[in-house]
């Protein structure tokens, strides 16, 4: 079975709650060591070791005591011990440290829930990860997919990008070394074909100077002759007006 059949499996197997006839494809997965199906099982367990903290804690009924004192000790009426009188100031050390241990717990419960709510963020920013890498998998691995690397001449190091285009899954384009903009400028994308140059989409660099870009709704790949990246002040026009950064060919 594939890791995208697998991955609902991964929360009823870390609290072992799955079926045998479902766990045992999964546990020969892992036995492979599939590195995703590997991750999303450990991020639903680490979750799951921290659920029982977060049950909320049950206080026994008083007549519970009498029933155990019956059993110890059949046929004997259970008896309430002597009251010994304590002095005031013992009572109230009693009632600090009582109220000093709720506290304690209601922090450390409040501390544990946090935890979780981070683990459960944590694993859906995986799940959208892993979503990317398969989505990038899937373009990179269709004999479909062109691919198109941009080099600019300047500055040093000089600006690169590259290009996965599918006519059917749409582009995905990296992006390194672009320089900073100024304000009410952005970096634009056209796609080249024989007579004319098409805006495709708008973009920012991060302040690594990387960008990633995901389109769809691109021209007909037969129609385009390559791609081209220019820095532009907004708005834009429907033509390129600032020099081309870099420039590659399909």
């Amino acid at each position: 079975m594939t890791c995208e059949e697998l991955r609902d499996r991964y929360a009823l197997y870390a609290v072992g709650a799955l079926p045998p006839e479902e766990r045992e494809p999964l546990e020969e997965h892992l036995a492979r060591g599939c590195p995703t199906c590997t991750a999303g099982v450990g991020a639903f367990e680490q979750v799951a070791s921290l659920l029982a903290y977060d049950a909320a804690a049950k206080v026994p009924p008083p007549v519970l005591r009498e029933r155990v004192l019956a059993r110890a000790a059949p046929g004997q009426q259970a008896t309430a011990p002597a009251v010994r009188r304590r002095p005031t100031w013992g009572l109230a050390a009693a009632w600090a440290a009582a109220a000093l241990v709720a506290v304690a717990g209601l922090t450390y419960g409040l501390t544990l829930r946090g935890q979780v709510r981070e683990q459960a963020a944590l694993i859906r920013g995986l799940h959208v990860r892993l979503a990317e890498h398969e989505d990038l998998m899937a373009i990179m691995t269709d004999p479909c997919t062109r691919i198109i690397r941009m080099v600019g001449a300047e500055p040093v190091p000089p600006p690169e990008a590259q290009a996965l285009w599918n006519q059917q899954r749409g582009m995905r384009l990296f992006a390194v070394n672009l320089p900073p903009l100024a304000e009410g400028e952005s970096y634009w994308l056209w796609v080249k074909t024989a007579t004319d140059m098409v805006p495709a989409a708008a973009f920012s660099p991060d302040a690594r100077g990387s960008a990633r870009l995901t389109l769809t709704g691109l021209p007909d790949l037969s129609t385009a002759r390559g791609l081209a990246v220019t820095r532009e002040r907004i708005p834009v026009a429907h033509r390129p007006a600032g020099p081309i950064l870099m420039a590659g060919a399909l």
